[in-house]
């Protein structure tokens, strides 16, 4: 048998809920004209993963200043694109093998990432953000360290926008 004082702890925060409302609310309130809505530019991206990553990364951002609107007018609609990948071999390791030739066994890449943001039509920002990532000499092990190093760069150059349009100085 439950007890009254038990059913209380049970009964009282779900009446609050009810009352006043459940889930995120921003500390600082922000209407359709002072916050931002962030979109993927393009469903057609060459990147899917980094145009994910960098349209994650800037509702995380806008969402953690209380600059990130919940619904807003056309004018106050970023759409996100992944503007360039490029990746560069940033290193080598070579071992020898049962003959005694070098050959590599591993490798390092740097993934660099260009992100634009437009408003209305027009490019506002556009930044590169880099990231280094280690793979084995197999293709597919440095494929899939691209993509995780597109994501990363993606991320913060997602994070750097949302600075930069803040005007917040940055760790760069």
């Amino acid at each position: 048998m439950v007890s009254a004082r038990a059913s209380l702890r049970f009964v009282l925060p779900m009446a609050a809920c009810a009352t006043f409302g459940c889930g995120y609310q921003s500390a600082r309130k922000t209407t359709p004209e002072q916050g931002w809505c962030v979109e993927a530019g393009s469903d057609l991206s060459s990147y899917p993963q980094a145009l994910s990553a960098a349209t994650s990364a800037m509702r995380d951002a806008l969402a953690q200043r209380g600059a990130l609107a919940a619904s807003c007018r056309q004018d106050r609609v970023l759409l996100v694109g992944v503007v360039r990948v490029h990746a560069e071999a940033a290193g080598i390791v070579a071992s020898r093998d049962t003959t005694g030739d070098l050959i590599p066994s591993a490798r390092a890449t740097r993934v660099s990432v260009t992100i634009s943001i437009q408003q209305a039509g027009s490019t506002v920002h556009e930044v590169t953000e880099h990231a280094l990532v280690a793979s084995q000499a197999s293709s597919l092990e440095q494929e899939n360290a691209m993509d995780t190093g597109s994501v990363v760069a993606a991320r913060r150059a997602g994070d750097r926008l949302v600075r930069t349009m803040t005007g917040e100085p940055g760790p760069w």
